[in-house]
């Protein structure tokens, strides 16, 4: 143990070597700003001991060194293993725009911008949970297809998901319409402070 202490106390390529090794990890690991600063500190580092004798500025400058040279290499942990998963959306698919809690008329617009056909459908706001006057559209009706940004190349980076549809399919919009309510229906009509009777011969009689 004396012997490998008094190894590390005496050797500053040891040193050096050691901690070029654990500065690659977390540079890989951690990304570029690990990298500028491990620059900065080293730089600062090298300004200070500027007195002192060159084996002791091994480390800083090596680090230093290191780092710039760090910064044009390709990050394996995360530029080319992401690259490498993403996927093409398929060819022949439109993206539908994003057309939820818009009204019928901004929602028309927007499909025919995106060259998309489009079926409105008339719903109760109550029972579809959609607001009224606003439109929405279900992902999982045919033809819709939903891409997720973990794996595919979306055109909106901040999206976890988009929707896309086939070239020439009718998208299916639901539109709620605050007019639109439920009417039991009734099998006759009933006369307010009114009274129906027979007589003995089976003729109604009515009276108020």
């Amino acid at each position: 143990m004396e012997k490998l202490k008094n190894l590390w106390d005496d050797n500053d390529w040891l040193k050096a070597i050691i901690v070029i090794i654990l500065y690659l990890g977390f540079a890989f690991y951690l990304g570029q700003f690990w990298v500028l600063l491990s620059v900065a500190v080293s730089f600062i580092w090298l300004i200070i001991s500027r007195k002192k004798e060159n084996s002791k500025r091994l480390l800083p400058a090596a680090i230093m060194l290191l780092g710039i040279i760090t910064l044009f290499i390709p990050n394996p942990f995360h530029d080319t293993a992401k690259s490498k998963t993403l996927k093409d959306i398929p060819s022949g698919l439109v993206k539908i725009p994003d057309i939820v809690s818009n009204d019928k008329e901004t929602a028309q617009a927007y499909l025919d911008k995106s060259g998309i056909k489009v079926n409105f459908i008339s719903v109760t706001s109550y029972d579809s949970g959609i607001s009224p006057d606003k439109v929405s559209f279900d992902k999982n009706q045919p033809g819709v297809k939903t891409f997720d940004g973990s794996e595919y190349k979306l055109k909106d980076k901040d999206a976890w998901d988009e929707s896309y549809i086939k070239k020439g399919d009718t998208l299916i919009v639901k539109v709620a319409d605050k007019n639109q309510t439920s009417v039991p229906a009734t099998s006759s009509t009933v006369v307010p402070n009114s009274s129906v009777s027979k007589s003995s011969n089976g003729e109604s009689i009515s009276a108020s």
